[in-house]
């Protein structure tokens, strides 16, 4: 049996919220809409929710749906430049550094055992092959590497200033394995390969490919490392 009391106290200075007793919450008499703390009739609960939706939902269709469209534009726009940078940039180095393991790994060990006329002529095929591939990835290095020192906000930190020392250190061996010493060592090789000097001379061109190569493997470590924010 339903018993409900209903009783109302008023204060001269404060007025006191209506009172419900009875088999029902105050939750289920707000829902009701039969009155708030001050007495004001409230509409139901279902349909104060319909007009919430309804005002969330114009909100969205006339000013915050192009607002948020438009950021997140922005934001798929700037992380999808910063992938295809990063993309480019560890293709080149793979390419540049695989290159370089190969030659001094594979390419070399395998002609020490073949006659100089032979091993000057292989050389010089593969090398001029690998000539421009070696210095298009590097390229592709050199443009991608600024850019994404750019989008890093130029922050230098001591682990990118080692790496930028080392790959000015690459260039300079690069520079002095390809078009100084290299060819010189191929011209000797073609004339017969043998004396002190052609000795020498392939032992400075070993040495300056195993310097090259340790060096790529450095700044290869350090791009890992400045990629988990050393």
């Amino acid at each position: 049996m339903m018993c409900v009391m209903f009783f109302e106290v008023r204060a001269a200075a404060c007025p006191m919220p209506r009172v419900f007793w009875g088999t029902r919450g105050w939750e289920d008499v707000r829902a009701m809409g039969i009155a708030d703390w001050g007495g004001t009739p409230l509409a139901p609960a279902r349909s104060r929710s319909r007009d919430l939706r309804a005002r969330r939902r114009n909100c969205l269709e006339n000013s915050c749906e192009p607002i948020i469209m438009a950021r997140d534009a922005r934001v798929f726009e700037k992380n999808m430049f910063y992938f295809i940078l990063i993309t480019l940039h560890l293709l080149a180095a793979a390419v540049w550094i695989g290159g370089m393991l190969f030659l001094g790994l594979v390419l070399t060990p395998v002609l020490c055992y073949r006659p100089p006329d032979e091993r000057a002529s292989l050389l010089s095929a593969v090398g001029r092959r690998f000539l421009k591939v070696a210095w298009s990835a590097l390229g592709a290095i050199l443009v991608t590497g600024p850019l994404l020192w750019i989008k890093r906000g130029f922050d230098v930190t001591p682990v990118l200033a080692a790496k930028l020392t080392l790959v000015g250190v690459i260039l300079l061996l690069s520079v002095l394995h390809d078009f100084v010493l290299g060819p010189r060592l191929i011209e000797r090789l073609r004339g017969g390969g043998h004396g002190e000097e052609t000795l020498r001379l392939r032992r400075r061109v070993a040495l300056l490919a195993r310097l090259n190569v340790l060096c790529a493997l450095v700044v290869l470590i350090l791009g890992l490392a400045i990629s988990r924010g050393f």
